[in-house]
């Protein structure tokens, strides 16, 4: 819904200011597949936090701190070049392996014609969410069955 929500205003600033903004329309057809991309990751972690927030109460204090690392861990408010520039090579590759730094490199590629990710973190970020997915269904599947008993 916020999601929604939040696009639409991007739309109306982007013809606001359509001077400055140049979408790379043909990177654009890509979005979609950043969005589930991006639902992907969501879904897994929220399988691996709900049931592991259930079982330890713990997870409920810490929950803000991990999402905060992962808001930093990512290029929300700056762009990947000063990644590029302060970071070694490899360290640089780690970064990339986050699979919401290639979705929100990606959505900017589509949305503001920027450089979009390489082609091995769309690849490698696909593994990590499908990895996250399966494993997260795993772990709640088994922790489901204890879940009536500890609420």
């Amino acid at each position: 819904m916020e999601f929604g929500f939040t696009l639409v205003v991007l739309v109306l600033l982007m013809a606001w200011h359509h001077d400055k903004v140049s979408p790379d329309w043909s990177a654009m057809a890509w979005l979609p597949a950043y969005f589930v991309l991006t639902m992907g990751a969501a879904a897994g972690m929220g399988l691996w936090l709900a049931g592991f927030n259930a079982h330890y109460r713990d997870v409920r204090q810490g929950l803000p701190v991990v999402i905060q690392m992962g808001f930093f861990s990512t290029p929300v408010l700056y762009p990947i070049e000063l990644v590029r520039e302060r970071l070694p090579e490899w360290a640089v590759v780690l970064y990339a392996l986050n699979p919401m730094t290639t979705a929100v490199l990606g959505f900017r590629a589509g949305l503001l014609g920027t450089d979009g990710p390489h082609g091995w973190a769309i690849a490698a970020a696909v593994g990590i969410v499908a990895l996250l997915l399966v494993t997260g269904l795993v772990v709640f599947n088994r922790l489901e069955k204890t879940l009536a008993d500890v609420l």
